[in-house]
């Protein structure tokens, strides 16, 4: 994974084209994207986006910082993990 998230940043970067990735494992990609990414680049091109349904069926889209620590421990506090 490492490899391919590696190769994908730098043909984005190289083409100037926005990259979408979606999971359900939150963690196991930012914890990708952190050993893939170097911090200098993380900090100018990543934009980390929660998604979330609530029971009534609205979908929420909240923007979150790109300190990786944080997004994570985010995640899991609002699980109650």
């Amino acid at each position: 994974m490492k490899k391919l998230i590696e190769h994908i940043v730098r043909l984005a970067l190289q083409n100037r084209i926005q990259v979408f990735i979606t999971t359900h494992s939150y963690h196991d990609c930012l914890r990708f994207i952190q050993y893939s990414v170097e911090e200098k680049i993380r900090e100018n091109v990543l934009r980390v986006y929660k998604i979330t349904k609530k029971p009534s069926g609205e979908v929420m889209a909240e923007n979150v910082t790109n300190n990786i620590p944080e997004i994570i421990r985010s995640v899991y506090e609002e699980e109650g993990v």
